[in-house]
């Protein structure tokens, strides 16, 4: 099969991961959040702290990937967040910023 610009297409099951095939996967719902209960969490600096609260949103500072063993690497943006408080000891700066997970309802 061809597309219009005469590029072979692929199914899905044969493309490289896109960001959109992970939108939607899961969507968090008010049962999941009674489930696990709380809240999430980011450490970071000082300087990072402000801007958050700056800009009123946590933003997309860093990069991840995965890789697929026949496409390759794919790298997107993204912030990481965890479920955990750091009670053994935060590595990943002084500041810790604390986030209701019913925020993340319907995303």
């Amino acid at each position: 099969m061809k597309t219009a610009h005469n590029a072979p297409s692929l199914p899905d099951c044969r493309r490289p991961f896109q960001n959109d095939d992970f939108r939607g996967f899961l969507t968090w719902g008010s049962d999941l959040t009674a489930r696990i209960g709380g809240r999430f969490y980011h450490a970071c600096h000082e300087d990072e702290a402000k801007t958050t609260l700056d800009e009123g949103f946590l933003g997309l500072r860093s990069m991840y990937y995965i890789t697929h063993p026949f496409y390759g690497r794919c790298d997107a943006p993204c912030v990481w967040c965890g479920l955990n408080y750091f009670h053994k000891g935060n590595l990943f700066g002084p500041v810790l910023l604390s986030f209701p997970l019913k925020r993340l309802a319907g995303r």
